[in-house]
């Protein structure tokens, strides 16, 4: 996934990747149901996976490995765990912070490469909340490069600096392990 948005809305019409699976579905001659397995923000590109069923998207549904690369801005060394729960302030709006009688959200992180006051991170989230790596990296002091919804000032990226780059699940069929990655 390019960094469009997921679902179509008001100010996603045409750009979403929704739009994008159904046109190719439908070349195909397939059933034009766009059911993605969890999720990516707008912004954040890699790995989508989609079921092409409702059953294979209920068995896999909570059950997808994923890592993500992040370059975060600020200096990071070895690896950590973050474990702070998050809030969601103002319920009209989508912006989230960490606050306590949140939801439990958990990352862990290692550092891959520290550069001009910048860290390359492989992340793992133990918890899937909404933009908690993007969160919890804000709760550090060190939003990711181009986020300026969680306080980023660098303008290197148009975009959060957040992409999937792996993931592994089992098949809801066959039981096979299926792993992918996007470099």
């Amino acid at each position: 996934k390019p960094d469009i948005a997921m679902h179509e809305s008001h100010n996603h019409r045409c750009d979403a990747l929704s739009n994008a699976v159904a046109f190719h579905l439908m070349k195909e001659g397939k059933e034009c149901v766009f059911r993605s397995v969890g999720r990516l923000d707008k912004g954040t590109s890699g790995i989508v996976v989609c079921a092409l069923n409702k059953f294979s998207a209920a068995k896999l549904s909570g059950k997808i490995y994923k890592e993500y690369l992040a370059v975060a801005g600020g200096e990071f060394y070895g690896d950590g765990v973050i474990d702070k729960p998050i809030i969601r302030p103002d319920p009209m709006k989508t912006l989230r912070d960490v606050g306590m009688g949140g939801e439990r959200a958990v990352t862990h992180w290692k550092s891959l490469k520290v550069k001009d006051g910048c860290t390359l991170l492989r992340i793992h989230l133990e918890t899937g909340r909404t933009h908690q790596i993007r969160v919890h990296f804000k709760s550090l002091g060190a939003p990711l490069v181009g986020d300026d919804m969680y306080g980023s000032t660098d303008k290197r990226l148009s975009h959060q600096a957040l992409h999937c780059c792996f993931v592994r699940f089992t098949h809801p069929v066959t039981e096979k392990i299926m792993e992918f990655t996007a470099p």
